[in-house]
């Protein structure tokens, strides 16, 4: 059974922020290796095959350049 929701009160409207919280550490990105950004490149790259049966593709082929024109 899930805990019931509770409406904030003033005590805890006064009580502020938790003090318990610490600021977020700044994250420092370091530069990828050369092998990992080939990596991505070769994935984006990569032709997925079409999961659109042939005549509705020519069928969207057809519409947008009709729209186009």
């Amino acid at each position: 059974m899930a805990p019931a929701l509770m409406k904030a009160g003033p005590a805890m409207a006064a009580a502020g922020p938790n003090p318990t919280t610490v600021p977020a550490a700044r994250v420092q990105r370091r530069t990828p290796p050369d092998g990992y950004r080939l990596a991505v490149k070769a994935h984006r790259q990569a032709v997925r095959p079409s999961r659109v049966a042939p005549a509705i593709a020519e069928a969207v082929e057809r519409q947008t350049a009709t729209i186009g024109s």
